[in-house]
C-alpha cells in the first residue's frame, strides 16, 4: 500500500508505504513514512519493520528529527508467549 500524502486534523503524513510479505527473509512487515508533522513534532523519516520466527515477533523502530536530520532514535523490542500462553514484551539490546 502506498499513499503520497495524508492530511487530517492539522497533521501531515507524506510518502507512506506499507509492505507485508511473509516469505521475505529480512522482514515480514515494513512500514515507512518520509515526513511526519504532528503539531510541533516533525520527523524526517519513520520506519518500522517486523519479523518473526517460531517463538518471537521482533519489531524495530527508527525515526529521525526533521529539523536537523542528524538525530536518529531507535527502539527494538520483541513479543513472545510463555508456557502459560501469557504475553511477554521486552526491549531488545541494539548491539
Amino acid at each position: 500500500m502506498k499513499s503520497l500524502s495524508i492530511n487530517a486534523y492539522d497533521n501531515q503524513i507524506d510518502s507512506l508505504s506499507l509492505e507485508i510479505d511473509n516469505k521475505n527473509s529480512l522482514y515480514n512487515t515494513y512500514f515507512e513514512v518520509k515526513k511526519l508533522i504532528f503539531g510541533v513534532y516533525a520527523f524526517a523519516r519513520f520506519q518500522l519493520d517486523q519479523h518473526y520466527n517460531q517463538r518471537y515477533s521482533f519489531l524495530s523502530h527508527r525515526v529521525q528529527r526533521r529539523d536537523t536530520g542528524k538525530d536518529t532514535y531507535e527502539l527494538n523490542f520483541y513479543h513472545t508467549l510463555n508456557k502459560k500462553q501469557e504475553s511477554i514484551i521486552g526491549i531488545k539490546n541494539h548491539s
